[in-house]
């Protein structure tokens, strides 16, 4: 009776021990690679989002409109924190505003830096150094991504 358990036992193991040790270092490099893709993605997303507010601008809108109008195309490519922004705007925040309730939408400075256009009454005005600022920090993440590659 023990060497039929032992033969049936003994291939379930072998393939619990392949999964470990393929398996696990599979998943600390997906992790990992997500990790160090994190900040590219922001910021494609951040550069995406500022893109759709220059296009909303330049067709007449008020930054707060051009918003709400991408948002209702429920595009899942924007992420849920520009959908939850949309909502913010919904409710009648200013755009400065809305920005501040969701904080990792955007990075600091380009929130800094909408607030700032928002407070003169002129976004567009902004845009090209809110892309500038974005185009800075590719280029730190490349050489960070490099560094640890190295």
């Amino acid at each position: 009776m023990e060497d039929i358990l032992t033969d049936m036992l003994k291939p379930l193991l072998l393939t619990f021990i392949r999964g470990l040790v393929f398996g696990v270092p599979l998943v600390v490099l997906g992790i990992t690679f997500w990790l160090l893709s994190l900040p590219l993605r922001r910021r494609e997303r951040a550069r995406l989002f500022l893109d759709l507010l220059e296009m909303g601008v330049n067709d007449g809108h008020t930054p707060e409109r051009a918003i709400i109008e991408v948002s209702g195309s429920r595009d899942s490519t924007l992420g849920a924190l520009f959908h939850r922004l949309a909502k913010h705007v919904q409710s009648g925040l200013r755009l400065d505003e809305a920005l501040k309730r969701v904080p990792r939408l955007l990075p600091p400075q380009v929130v800094a830096m909408l607030a700032a256009g928002a407070e003169v009454g002129d976004v567009r005005r902004v845009l090209p150094a809110c892309q500038q600022t974005l185009n800075d920090a590719l280029s730190q993440t490349r050489g960070a991504l490099n560094y640890l590659a190295i």
